[in-house]
């Protein structure tokens, strides 16, 4: 080990650090990842609502602000499924990573009728059923759908319990977003200091601001909104046209 060490010695220092610090980049990527899988770093936090895929297996979480990343995870039984988000902090933080996280986890067998629990409160978990998931059969030019999520909520939608929203971007930049929300027990209500235009909406009455539409069908709120950076927000009338495409 002493000859060892001394010839490490007959390296150039700045040899010497940078060795050093790949191998403590290494070192702590490793223990970071051996964090990251354990059960005992981090916090758990209530999932909020659930997003029930339409295989009725796929269950989708989503969190928001947190600038961390975690997992799902579920606990199966005969009569319930118990549900809570694990989280962590990020070992680098990317882009967007403080923006909207979704979690998945998928069950060993459908849900059935087995009821949601929430893993942090005990409480039953409100959920969407993403069987009624209604698709746009016209979008804009460019627009792909990228993922669906458990409705986080937004400034315009008060009092929801449970929803789904859609996400479409152009290619797989986020710049030009659109964003298709069912929601239930929910309300819209206009932002402060903001006229909404009245509109018609699949025959229906609704109500529009810049780059976003809302309307009631079958006991749920919609909305769409056109979301973006650098962009001019779609119009009105390339968002009602979404949205009567909807089936």
């Amino acid at each position: 080990m002493t000859q060892w060490w001394r010839s490490l010695y007959r390296i150039p220092r700045w040899v010497r650090i940078g060795a050093v610090s790949i191998l403590a980049g290494v070192l702590i990527g490793f223990a970071m990842a051996q964090w990251a899988s354990s059960s005992v770093i981090g916090h758990y936090v209530s999932p909020g609502s659930i997003l029930v895929g339409a295989d009725q297996r796929t269950l989708t979480a989503s969190t928001g602000g947190a600038c961390q990343t975690g997992s799902l995870d579920v606990q199966e039984n005969p009569s319930t499924v118990v549900v809570r988000v694990h989280l962590w902090p990020a070992v680098m933080i990317a882009p967007g990573s403080c923006a909207l996280e979704i979690f998945s986890a998928r069950l060993s067998e459908p849900l059935g009728s087995r009821r949601l629990i929430d893993g942090v409160t005990g409480a039953g978990l409100p959920s969407f059923d993403g069987r009624g998931i209604l698709r746009p059969t016209f979008l804009p030019a460019g627009f792909a759908h990228r993922y669906d999520a458990a409705f986080f909520g937004n400034d315009t939608v008060a009092g929801a319990t449970a929803g789904c929203t859609q996400v479409y971007t152009q290619g797989n930049s986020y710049d030009e977003s659109i964003w298709i929300s069912q929601i239930t027990g929910g309300h819209w209500r206009t932002p402060a200091g903001i006229h909404a235009r009245p509109i018609v909406v699949r025959g229906r009455r609704g109500l529009a601001i810049a780059g976003e539409i809302e309307w009631a069908e079958g006991g749920q709120l919609f909305t769409i909104q056109s979301m973006t950076y650098a962009y001019a927000t779609l119009s009105d009338q390339a968002l009602i046209a979404i949205a009567n495409s909807l089936r």
